[in-house]
């Protein structure tokens, strides 16, 4: 945005987002001496919401008989290894 502070939310300025309806936006738990709450929970909230559009898009390809890849992290046990069993089928379709 070139230096240009925008006020508002990231869902008023991003291209693409969702809006997760969370109540709070500073959190919910509260600390004595504190003048706001702590933890907002809008980051579990949306991260459940990304996971849940991700297993509906994989049941979607699923029953159109596209059965979706999905890379391994390499700083996982077996990850390297999951990605170079998997990658020829990676190339092969595309994605």
């Amino acid at each position: 945005m070139d230096g240009v502070s925008v006020s508002g939310c990231l869902i008023d300025v991003a291209d693409v987002g969702f809006d997760n309806f969370s109540p709070e936006s500073g959190g919910v738990i509260n600390i004595r001496g504190r003048k706001e709450n702590i933890c907002p929970t809008s980051g579990v909230v949306g991260n459940v919401i990304q996971q849940m559009i991700c297993a509906q898009w994989t049941d979607e390809m699923i029953r159109r008989g596209s059965v979706p890849y999905y890379f391994k992290g390499v700083c996982q046990v077996g990850g390297r290894e999951y990605i170079n069993v998997m990658k020829p089928y990676f190339d092969q379709r595309g994605y």
